[in-house]
Parts: C-alpha cells; structure tokens; sequence
C-alpha cells in the first residue's frame, strides 16, 4: 500500500520536472508537501524510538522496513522542496541507540504499541497521498 503512496508522489514530481517550462508551486502543493515531510521525518523519529525499545527481532524486522521507506520518500522530497526554495519543516531530532533492558518498563514502548504506532504512521501517510497529494496531480 506504500508503494501506491509513493507512485503518487513520483507522479507530482515527475509532473514537475518534464521538458515543459516549470509551474511555480502553488501554495496548495507546497502544504500538502511539507506536511507530509513532516510526517515522514517525525515517523522515522518514532520508528527509531520504537527499534530501541523492543528486543522482538520480527517486529524490528518490520520497523527497519518502514523507516527506511519513510527516510527515502522524506530525502526525496527533502531535496524536491529544497530545489524549489520551500525552507523544510522542524523535526525532532535523531534518536541515540540505547539498551531495551536498561530502559524501565513504564518509560519504554510495549511491543503493541510499536506495532500500532507503525500502523498508524502508514495509515496516515496512505491516507495523506491518496486524498491530498491527488489534488495535486489532477490539477
């Protein structure tokens, strides 16, 4: 289901960079972009916490997949909005790497709640490309 998100942006920046003279931006498409960056960058934020506090290696399998989709879709488009002048959202900052035992229980992520917050980080960004970033490529 992520790659149909990202077929949809590839479609607004390949719409962007054909031979045809450049559209500016409109200030439509410049939200729609930055807010979804931001929640790229602030997803892999929330994966990274999520593959230091688990010791489950299937579900930390399926978190390293999500971020590293979510981190080549936010470089791309990092460098998208950075060629058009867009200055870049404000993300939280890069999560160091810690011991999950040496985390005590309520201050650390419980297994489901890493698995769900995966789940709605990709339900969000679905969502967000299928509505908003639509607009955008049908005009």
């Amino acid at each position: 289901m992520l790659a149909h998100a990202f077929e949809a942006l590839t479609e607004v920046l390949h719409s962007l960079f054909d031979e045809e003279p450049k559209p500016v931006l409109h200030v439509g498409e410049v939200i729609i972009c930055w807010t979804y960056l931001a929640l790229l960058e602030e997803a892999v934020s929330l994966e990274q916490l999520g593959l230091h506090t688990t010791v489950n290696p299937a579900l930390k399998e399926i978190v390293h997949k999500t971020m590293d989709g979510a981190s080549s879709q936010a470089s791309r488009l990092k460098e998208f909005l950075q060629n058009e002048g867009v200055s870049l959202p404000p993300v939280s900052e890069p999560k160091p790497i810690s011991d999950p035992s040496s985390i005590p229980l309520g201050a650390k992520m419980t297994d489901a709640e890493i698995a769900n917050a995966v789940n709605l980080k990709l339900a969000s960004a679905i969502t967000m490309c299928a509505t908003r970033l639509r607009t955008v490529v049908e005009g």
